[in-house]
């Protein structure tokens, strides 16, 4: 069984990053961690920091 994402209108979404990419990314970055890819992800370093919401 594979991960139910939520439907989500992908138009607007482009090489930009959204208020709604950044949810998103935290989404996924969430359900990959719980899938044991963590290391997979730090390793990505500061580009990591780029996709998640920012705060404020």
């Amino acid at each position: 069984m594979g991960i139910a994402w939520p439907r989500v209108p992908t138009s607007g979404i482009g090489g930009t990053r959204t208020p709604l990419q950044r949810r998103l990314f935290a989404q996924v970055e969430a359900a990959a961690r719980r899938a044991g890819h963590g290391a997979v992800l730090d390793a990505w370093g500061e580009d990591l920091d780029l996709m998640r919401p920012q705060e404020g």
